[in-house]
Order: structure tokens, then C-alpha cells, then sequence
């Protein structure tokens, strides 16, 4: 029988091989300033080498956060909000400004959901199409 994923893993070791590799990690982000963003981005930049963010238009100190942190070597910035309209190009330019070859590394997009007791972070892997 399988155990509950709810257990504590502190016994188990990270699997990474020890050379060749990289985590980026990817969000969509807009008018987090007041909520769990700092956060987020810290406990993140444990985990992986690099955060690549698309702000989809922001109007609050959100861009100012996510330049300042160090694991973010990509921030765009749109002008205008697209979410609302154009959720499927707004995720398909994210995609784009990641340009690191599918195998030298690998990609993980994070959307982050945020309840009133817990912060739920959902991973998604690359689309088929870019999978190794």
C-alpha cells in the first residue's frame, strides 16, 4: 500500500543529477504586490536555477518585486491585460520567453492559487510538443 502524499518527506533525498541540468520555472503574474508574491518567489528560488515572469500588465508594485529577485533572469511586462481575452496567447508567449533548448534543462509552469489558509502552487509540464 502506497503512503499518503501528505506524509512528511524529510527522509527522502532530492533526486538531481549533479551536473547538466536546470530547473526554470515559469509565471504568469498580475497585481500580486499585496498578496503572496514575495513569498512565493523565496520559497521558489530554493527549488530552481532560474524564474522567467510574464506581468500581464500590472498596475502595482509587482514589476519592482519580481526584478528583485535574483533567480528571475526574464521579466516582460505587457501594457495592456491579456488574461482576460487572450488567456491562450498570454500562456503561449510565456512559453516563447523561455529560450533555453528543451534538453539542456527542463521547464516547469507554475500557476499559483491562493485559498484562505494555504498557498497551492499547480505545475504543469511542457506542452507535448516540446517535450525530449
Amino acid at each position: 500500500m502506497r503512503g499518503n502524499c501528505m506524509e512528511s518527506t524529510e527522509s527522502i533525498a532530492p533526486v538531481r543529477k549533479s551536473s547538466g541540468n536546470k530547473l526554470t520555472a515559469m509565471m504568469v503574474v498580475r497585481n500580486e504586490a499585496g498578496r503572496y508574491l514575495r513569498q512565493v518567489l523565496e520559497d521558489l528560488s530554493e527549488w530552481v536555477d532560474e524564474i522567467v515572469i510574464l506581468d500581464d500588465a500590472s498596475d502595482d508594485d509587482t514589476p519592482s518585486i519580481c526584478t528583485g529577485c535574483h533567480k528571475v533572469v526574464r521579466f516582460e511586462r505587457n501594457s495592456l491585460p491579456m488574461f482576460i481575452n487572450h488567456e491562450g496567447k498570454l500562456r503561449a508567449r510565456l512559453w516563447t520567453m523561455v529560450d533555453v533548448p528543451i534538453h539542456v534543462g527542463r521547464l516547469v509552469r507554475l500557476d499559483v492559487v491562493v485559498t484562505r489558509d494555504e498557498i497551492i502552487v499547480l505545475v504543469a509540464l511542457p506542452p507535448a510538443r516540446m517535450s525530449p
